[in-house]
């Protein structure tokens, strides 16, 4: 696997990451919303991400509701950390950006390299 196949793979886990983390800080005033968690992992085609959903939040005691009935009145029960969330955004921002200077630096060599080899010919 060359070095774009490999930055190429990091800038897509790092949108995914981000596409997660927005879907999730977007829902986390709705009521039972369960956030997702996005986890990257090395393969051998690069990083990839793997998501689930994080366990369904249980509502506190003595706020137990029929299923389908909502409660104007009652907190909010979900499992999102606006904060967390936000973080997380800003996380997966800068490692795009560092896979796409990652990326351009690579393509700069193999420029170099080919310009190289022609001035030999």
């Amino acid at each position: 696997m060359d070095g774009f196949a490999w930055m190429g793979s990091a800038m897509r886990a790092a949108r995914t990451q981000l596409d997660v983390a927005a879907h999730n800080l977007a829902n986390a005033e709705t009521n039972g919303f369960a956030a997702v968690v996005a986890r990257v992992g090395i393969g051998p085609t690069g990083l990839h991400v793997e998501t689930s959903l994080q366990s369904a939040p249980q509502a506190p005691a003595g706020l137990a509701r029929e299923h389908g009935a909502v409660d104007a009145l009652a907190p909010a029960v979900n499992s999102v950390d606006p904060i967390a969330e936000s973080l997380a955004i800003l996380d997966a921002q800068r490692a795009f950006e560092t896979a796409q200077k990652a990326f351009v630096a690579i393509d700069e060599v193999r420029t170099r390299g080919v310009d190289g080899v022609a001035r030999l010919a």
